[in-house]
């Protein structure tokens, strides 16, 4: 597997007290010489739990984010678009270890504790 896509100051969480989760990363393709990082964020509902999210963008970018909830983790896709009819695509399995669940005074809210950098690559998983 190639790698096509290094995220860096990758960062997720419930907020405790309230009902949104938020994913936030920088992230650079990889190869290309590119030395400034586009910066992705996303806030979503949910029930303290990291969500699916199918359509996440990131800032003056034409890249785009998914994660998917599976029994081994959350798959991470970044997305970018390289000609009209086709993407570049890398994947990166989160596995469910760098999971935890922390204890508030009303709930359990999910968080990631995993490393912070880690490369997306063009295999399929």
């Amino acid at each position: 597997a190639e790698p096509v896509f290094a995220v860096s100051n990758f960062q997720a969480g419930c907020i405790p007290h309230s009902s949104q989760c938020r994913y936030s990363f920088d992230v650079i393709k990889t190869g290309t010489g590119e030395t400034i990082p586009v910066s992705c964020v996303l806030l979503k509902t949910s029930n303290n739990v990291l969500p699916d999210v199918t359509d996440g963008t990131c800032i003056d970018s034409s890249r785009t984010f998914s994660f998917k909830r599976r029994a081994e983790g959350l798959t991470f896709t970044v997305s970018q678009q390289i000609t009209p009819s086709s993407n570049q695509t890398g994947t990166y399995l989160i596995p469910k270890n760098d999971f935890i669940f922390t204890k508030t005074t009303t709930a359990s809210v999910e968080e990631y504790t995993g490393p912070k950098a880690f490369t997306l690559t063009d295999q399929t998983i």
